[in-house]
């Protein structure tokens, strides 16, 4: 039989529809991000909204990394690196992130709930001696079969455009893939040619974007945005300090109170 990689996404599997899950197709865009979001934060959000904006979407996915382990794929177990950056499990992570989406209000903006899932399934795509498998392993799985869904369920239509949307943060080390062919960390940076082969990159300035732009032959596009209010906004800074002041600023009311509630990262009332 033949392997996933081989065969055409769309003959192989469709998942049932979410609630919510399937938008109302007008412009033929999608937008998605992939995040950690540990926790959301202002700036998860305003980048989602002004995508929404700025590229006309129909949807804005957030796909949101469940920090599960494949060997040889990633380069180290990525276990100890997770404690010592304090991130929580996929569950409350996404449980914050849907707490921020209903405050800001925009039902465009959306969780891709399957994201755990597909992406442990993508497990058994991986083949280390295969490079060619590196694409369709981990989020690179998960965008595909969005993508394949999408394509199948909204009445066969195949002529969606699909972006792929970041700060410069992530933006600028698919330039640098590019030019060092390939760049090794806990997790894969492709490059921005392998990106390009399966979607448009929007790609927002944090101060420091690499601007490059492809050929024209090239059918997908690189769209810069200007640097956001909130671009400068770190979840990091809320992991690792107890600064109740600080979490109301990065974070919006409702992911705040739930934060300082749950007793999250030590954060007392």
């Amino acid at each position: 039989m033949l392997s996933l990689m081989q065969r055409n996404i769309k003959l192989t599997w469709c998942p049932p529809a979410e609630e919510n899950f399937m938008p109302t197709i007008v412009n033929n865009r999608i937008g998605y991000i992939v995040a950690t979001c540990s926790p959301p934060t202002k700036a998860h959000i305003e980048l989602a909204n002004k995508s929404v904006i700025d590229l006309n979407l129909d949807a804005l996915y957030f796909i949101i990394w469940p920090f599960h382990y494949i060997s040889g794929f990633h380069s180290t177990n990525m276990l100890d690196w997770v404690s010592e950056q304090k991130h929580y499990s996929w569950d409350i992570r996404v449980a914050l992130l849907k707490l921020a989406i209903r405050e800001f209000g925009n039902n465009k903006i959306k969780v891709l709930d399957a994201t755990k899932e597909w992406y442990k399934e993508s497990e058994k795509e991986f083949d280390y001696n295969n490079k060619r498998s590196y694409f369709w392993t981990g989020s690179w799985y998960v965008i595909r079969r969005l993508q394949s869904v999408l394509d199948e369920k909204i009445n066969g239509n195949n002529n969606i455009s699909y972006y792929f949307i970041s700060g410069s943060d992530q933006f600028n080390p698919n330039i640098y893939a590019l030019i060092n062919d390939g760049t090794e960390k806990i997790w894969k940076d492709y490059s921005i040619a392998e990106h390009l082969a399966l979607h448009n990159y929007y790609a927002v300035d944090r101060g420091n974007i690499e601007f490059f732009m492809p050929p024209n032959c090239i059918k997908n596009k690189i769209i810069f945005s200007n640097k956001l209010k909130y671009t400068d906004l770190s979840a990091t800074k809320v992991r690792f300090s107890k600064n109740l002041q600080l979490l109301k600023n990065i974070c919006l009311p409702t992911v705040a109170n739930k934060i300082i509630e749950k007793n999250l990262w030590g954060y007392k009332a």
